[in-house]
């Protein structure tokens, strides 16, 4: 389907380099959304029955490999490739955590394993993408960004975990690196 700059699924957005179509749906599903779309390899987008994603109409552009997954296509250049999440996808997430404390990162990341952003980041959303990826630890930064890694301790503590999550201003989402 055809999207555009005024988005036909407004619930969430985030991308990752590792994007699958599995890994989107699992994402909205986890959060209660209905529907799940992927588009130009990388995005997936959420939305629920009030969202219109067919708003702009069929469109024949999905034709780009998924970043995570070239065998399999996520969307094209505004164009999503739209998918409902089933009951078992909508599941209440038995997502547990602890707080391990704040962590230095660099250029060479701590956590290298995943990296995704959404401008509705909240550390909850984060986890729930870390464990839908199947890894042990899960860390925001800079108020909109999700590490995802098996280890997570690469150069030692830090102070600076204070900005306010994108998705949730009375949290907190990391600092900066």
């Amino acid at each position: 389907f055809r999207d555009q700059s005024v988005r036909a699924m407004t619930g969430l957005w985030f991308a990752s380099k590792t994007m699958t179509n599995e890994l989107c749906v699992s994402v909205c599903g986890s959060l209660g959304f209905l529907y799940a779309a992927t588009q130009y390899s990388s995005h997936c987008f959420c939305g629920q029955c009030g969202d219109k994603y067919d708003r702009y109409g069929e469109y024949n552009k999905c034709n780009m490999p998924c970043s995570g997954n070239a065998e399999d296509t996520c969307g094209g250049p505004w164009a999503n490739s739209v998918f409902a999440t089933s009951e078992k996808d909508r599941a209440p997430s038995t997502t547990t955590a602890t707080k391990l404390g704040c962590f230095k990162d660099a250029a060479a990341r701590a956590m290298p394993q995943l990296w995704t952003h959404s401008a509705a980041m909240t550390n909850e959303l984060c986890q729930t993408i870390c464990a839908v990826k199947g890894t042990r630890y899960a860390a925001t930064q800079y108020s909109k960004h999700c590490f995802c890694a098996d280890e997570y301790d690469r150069y030692g503590p830090v102070t600076n975990c204070n900005m306010k999550c994108g998705g949730d201003w009375t949290d907190k989402c990391g600092g900066a690196w």
